[in-house]
């Protein structure tokens, strides 16, 4: 078994890393550190044999502490999991000493990848025997186990899946994952499940046709009846009607017009809403900080209104990050410490009014480090139970990404429980992604939850890979 320190300034990263490790054969985690003196102190009382180590620590930088390490005389294998991408560090990391270099933002494969790397070069240099003389074959045999370990996979005939070959995701909204395509076919595409957001995303990035039958070549039209539908069939037909037992030909407007007239049926009127003369609910207003302190009725009674949303939701068992609902006192502490935030400039609130009542809000926060204040975290997005299926937390949630990008924001995190599917649908609509997933981490009523981090990188200079990526 090979024992793993984790060194990473940032608390999530060094879960999210940990977790990664666990999952691959054969290593086990048995610390965590957060500052080089941390690291120091773990290593001095528990000895290991691999450490993670991130670039960007509080007290000094990892090479430094590389460098201490070798001074101190301690024989330890590192490899370098930091965001540092100038190649002066990349250069020094490789004079230190480290065995391989991985950049962030990465995902598990990548991790795996380096690990699976290493544990080859441990057995190469444990069968050309361990601490004895090599000859050259030897050596070249030790020096190429990264490389062996790390080279793709011979290319498979055509249908045939590699071990790290997977075939495409599932289609959303079919739920069956298509097989492989073969090369040189051209495949349909799905048609667009989920609005705009999908219809306008890049070719590329949309769905195959989940069904083998349409996959690999043109389907042949079949032509519909008169005035069908392909999942309800065809329309009934009033007895006698022109072309209601013809399958093809002009398709008749449905229902006919009136006799004599040729005018097509009056539309239908809106059934009106009792309480607006339109039929339709006032259109919210989303205010910021300022527009909030600037209207002192809505200042003095905001947090009071916040708990009431917020202790309505959480006793509905909404994910708000409360077991149970939260008290007065502590939601106006809440409210004070995000309000001085945002005129600090460290944060942003919004709050979404029907004319005088709360009905939502949301705030993010900036990293209290110093080194990631470039960074901040959206940590609660709340809208009423009465104001639920009008879009608010879009509205919420796309003000605040706007204040985070007024506001020089790097990179916006959040987290949330796996099972809240509307927010995380919601997120991911907005350009959100997943970078971490922590398996049965929340423990609500007897149940555990999965703990999904995303992440929105405004940087647009950075490395997206196709699967789960770090943030910084």
């Amino acid at each position: 078994m090979i024992d793993v320190l984790v060194v990473d300034d940032d608390f999530h990263v060094a879960e999210i890393n940990a977790a990664y490790v666990s999952q691959v054969s054969g290593f086990r985690v048995t610390g965590r550190a957060h500052t080089a003196a941390q690291a120091l102190a773990t290593l001095e009382r528990t000895p290991v044999d691999l450490v993670l180590l991130d670039h960007y620590l509080p007290d000094e930088n990892g090479l430094a502490l590389v460098r201490r390490l070798r001074q101190l005389g301690h024989r330890i294998d590192v490899i370098m999991v930091t965001a540092a991408r100038d190649v002066g560090t990349i250069q020094d990391a490789m004079r230190s000493g480290a065995l391989q270099y991985l950049v962030k933002p990465f995902g598990f494969s990548g991790l795996r990848t380096k690990l699976d790397g290493y544990a080859a070069l441990r057995r190469t240099v444990e069968g050309v025997g361990g601490r004895g003389e090599a000859g050259q074959e030897q050596v070249d045999r030790i020096f190429g186990a990264f490389r062996t370990a790390e080279s793709p996979h011979t290319e498979l005939p055509k249908g045939q899946l590699g071990r790290d070959r997977r075939p495409d995701p599932p289609c959303p909204g079919h739920g069956r994952a298509p097989a492989v395509r073969p090369r040189g076919r051209r495949m349909r595409r799905c048609q667009p499940l989920h609005g705009p957001a999908l219809s306008q995303a890049p070719r590329t990035q949309r769905p195959h046709h989940p069904d083998p039958e349409v996959r690999g070549h043109r389907a042949p039209r079949t032509p519909l009846p008169m005035g069908g539908h392909p999942l309800t069939g065809p329309r009934p037909s009033p007895a006698g009607s022109p072309g209601a037992s013809k399958p093809r030909g002009r398709r008749r407007r449905w229902p006919p017009p009136r006799h004599g007239s040729g005018r097509r049926p009056p539309p239908r009127l809106p059934i009106m809403n009792p309480t607006t003369p339109s039929g339709t609910d006032p259109e919210p207003d989303i205010l910021d900080a300022l527009q909030l302190a600037a209207d002192p009725e809505r200042a003095t009674d905001f947090a009071e209104a916040a708990h009431r949303i917020l202790a309505d939701l959480v006793s509905g068992g909404a994910p708000l990050g409360w077991a149970d609902p939260p008290g007065r006192a502590e939601v106006a502490e809440l409210v004070d410490r995000v309000l001085r935030a945002a005129h600090l400039g460290d944060g942003a609130l919004r709050a979404a009014y029907t004319g005088r009542r709360l009905v939502g809000l949301g705030y993010w926060l900036r990293y209290a480090r110093p080194t990631n204040r470039q960074h901040a975290d959206l940590e609660k997005i709340a809208v009423a139970s009465e104001a639920h299926g009008r879009g608010l937390g879009r509205s919420l949630t796309s003000a605040l990404v706007e204040d985070a990008q007024g506001a020089g924001i790097e990179v916006l995190t959040l987290d949330a429980r796996a099972d809240n599917t509307r927010a995380l649908t919601l997120y991911r609509s907005l350009g959100f992604r997943e970078y971490g997933r922590l398996p049965d981490f929340v423990a609500m009523g007897g149940r555990r939850y999965d703990k999904v981090f995303y992440m929105l990188d405004f940087r647009g200079n950075g490395r997206h890979d196709e699967e789960s990526p770090h943030p910084q």
